[in-house]
């Protein structure tokens, strides 16, 4: 499972000259301080000057990954709502972490109770302040726990209505990297160019192993109604078995650590591998 939108890739891929911005953001190197300091990945610190050379390095390695499942045939599975479908938001307001209606697609009562059930615990567990984390690790001192959301697609895969909630895509071609990218924002102060970023064409195939998670109001019941199974203790089977994570725990956003719990909950093991540092 990758935490992207495979939707929101292809729209943004069939520009000559793509803004890597616009790419989901687990398919671009971080290009902004987080708590006032460089990410480390792998052993390099990111500025302005090695942005490329990390950016490289990502595009190598998502390109290796998805040529790798396509040649093995594992299904892999592309589980990120966009913005404007994610019914959970939490922020920090004068001095309180609460649930917030950013937009009509939020549910107030689902976020209570992921707050409650997910994200104080896991935070607790880790002895981390969470109203702390979001002012340091957010722009704006909330978030869409996009990671949490992601985890939980896990109890879609093997749903009988697995047709209703996935799209069915091929990979066409081979994944290649391409040096011609735009990036619309600074990276640490500065402009680049000839971003390197990820080509890869996926073709919509009933019968493949690549899939997208479908937007339409009865796959968000749908996914709605197995979150509050979860924070009701109502679930019965342990739909990852056994589970890997790479994370970037509050590398830009605080949702990686109750996804981590919820990954636990929801699999018979799992692991958890650091993919960056400071």
């Amino acid at each position: 499972m990758i935490c992207a939108s495979l939707n929101t890739y292809n729209n943004i891929i069939k520009n000559g000259s793509p803004d890597v911005y616009k790419f989901p953001t687990n398919f671009r190197a971080p290009h902004e301080t987080t708590n006032n300091q460089h990410p480390i990945m792998a052993t390099k610190s990111i500025d302005s000057t090695t942005f490329n050379e990390i950016q490289e390095n990502v595009s190598n390695s998502l390109s290796e990954l998805l040529n790798w499942c396509n040649e093995h045939s594992i299904p892999t599975y592309f589980a990120a709502l966009p913005r404007s479908h994610r019914p959970l938001y939490i922020r920090l307001h004068n001095g309180d972490v609460s649930p917030y209606q950013y937009h009509e697609n939020v549910d107030i009562n689902l976020t209570e109770d992921i707050l409650n059930t997910l994200v104080y615990p896991s935070f607790q567990i880790k002895n981390i302040s969470l109203k702390k984390a979001l002012q340091q690790h957010t722009r704006h001192h909330a978030t869409y726990l996009a990671d949490v959301i992601t985890v939980a697609c896990s109890m879609l895969i093997d749903d009988s209505d697995h047709k209703m909630c996935w799209d069915s895509y091929s990979l066409c071609n081979h994944a290649t990297i391409k040096h011609n990218g735009v990036f619309s924002r600074s990276v640490f102060g500065n402009n680049v160019v000839n971003v390197p970023y990820i080509h890869a064409n996926f073709c919509v195939n009933a019968n493949k192993h690549f899939y997208s998670l479908r937007t339409t109001p009865e796959v968000l019941r749908k996914l709605k109604k197995k979150l509050f199974t979860v924070t009701n203790n109502r679930l019965n089977y342990s739909p990852l078995g056994r589970c890997t994570i790479w994370t970037d725990t509050l590398l830009n956003d605080v949702d990686d650590i109750p996804a981590n719990l919820l990954a636990g909950i929801l699999s018979d093991s799992y692991i958890t591998i650091m993919n960056y540092n400071y």
